[in-house]
C-alpha cells in the first residue's frame, strides 16, 4: 500500500502536461494541446478555462490559446538559466567538428528540455525537431540520464515515468538502460523524424546528474568504429567541459 500523501495529483499532473505542452508551441488549440500533451480534449477544455480564469493563458476569437506573461513568473527561480546557457553554448560550438547537431538537454519532472543546441554552427544541417520536450523513458538523452543517477533512485523515477505515460514499457526501459550503463552511452532511432536518422546521447552529471548532450545523425553515414572511437569520446569530453563549465557559475 502506497503511504498517505505519495500518491501524485492526477488532476495537477494533467494541467502540468497542458501548460507545457502550450509553451513548447507557442499558441495553439484544444486539438493542438490534446496531441501534444496526450491529455483527453474535454479534459483539456476544462483545463484551459482555469488557466485562462487564473491570468495563466488568454486566447483569441479563433479559440487560438497562449500563454501569458503570468507564466514567466513561475520561473524567477531559474535566475542562473541564461548564464548556463551562455556557459554551455561555446563547448557545444566547439562540437562542429563532428559536423552532425549537437543538442543540450536538462532533466524537469520526468522529460527531457532541450535548452541549447548548435544547429547554427554544425557542418550538416538537419530538420530536427521543433518540440523541446521528450518523456524521459523515450529518448536516447533520457535514457543517458538515467544512466548516470544511483542504483537505488533510477527505479522509482522510471515507474513514475511510465505510470504518468501509459504507452510506456517499464520492463522495456529496464532493458534500454541495462545497454546504456554498459555501452557508456543510449541510442534511439528517430523514425518519426526521419528514416535513418538516429540521437546518440551520453550524460552531464555534476553531484548529481544534469542532463545530456545528444548528437543527431544518419546511422547509415557514421560507422561503428566512427562513433566509439571519434563521436562518443569527443561527446563524454564535451559533457565533462559542460559540467566544469555550469560547476563555475
Amino acid at each position: 500500500m502506497a503511504r498517505q500523501g505519495s500518491e501524485p495529483i492526477n488532476a495537477l499532473v494533467r494541467g502540468l502536461k497542458v501548460l507545457a505542452a502550450l509553451n513548447d508551441l507557442n499558441d495553439g488549440s484544444v486539438g493542438d494541446l490534446a496531441r501534444a500533451s496526450g491529455v483527453a480534449k474535454t479534459t483539456v477544455i476544462r483545463i484551459l478555462k482555469t488557466l485562462v480564469r487564473e491570468g495563466f493563458v488568454s486566447h483569441d476569437e479563433a479559440q487560438i490559446y497562449r500563454v501569458t506573461e503570468k507564466v514567466a513568473g513561475l520561473s524567477r527561480g531559474l535566475v542562473g538559466a541564461d548564464n548556463r546557457r551562455r556557459a554551455v553554448q561555446p563547448i557545444l560550438d566547439s562540437l562542429q567538428e563532428l559536423r552532425w547537431p549537437v543538442e543540450f538537454l536538462v532533466a524537469e519532472g520526468l522529460s527531457m528540455v532541450i535548452v541549447q543546441n548548435n544547429r547554427d554552427r554544425a557542418p550538416i544541417k538537419l530538420s530536427l525537431f521543433e518540440r523541446r520536450r521528450f518523456p524521459v523513458l523515450e529518448s536516447a538523452a533520457g535514457m543517458a540520464f538515467l544512466s548516470a543517477l544511483p542504483r537505488a533512485d533510477r527505479l522509482p523515477l522510471m515507474r513514475a515515468a511510465a505510470d504518468a505515460n501509459p504507452g510506456a514499457s517499464l520492463p522495456a526501459a529496464r532493458r534500454w538502460l541495462n545497454r546504456t550503463v554498459t555501452a557508456g552511452y543510449a541510442v534511439r532511432d528517430l523514425k518519426e523524424l526521419s528514416p535513418g536518422m538516429r540521437a546518440l546521447a551520453v550524460p552531464v552529471s555534476r553531484a548529481a546528474p544534469l542532463g545530456a548532450l545528444a548528437l543527431i545523425y544518419f546511422h547509415d553515414m557514421v560507422s561503428s568504429t566512427t562513433r566509439d572511437r571519434d563521436i562518443v569520446p569527443r561527446l563524454h569530453a564535451a559533457a565533462e567541459a559542460t559540467r566544469a563549465a555550469i560547476a563555475g557559475l
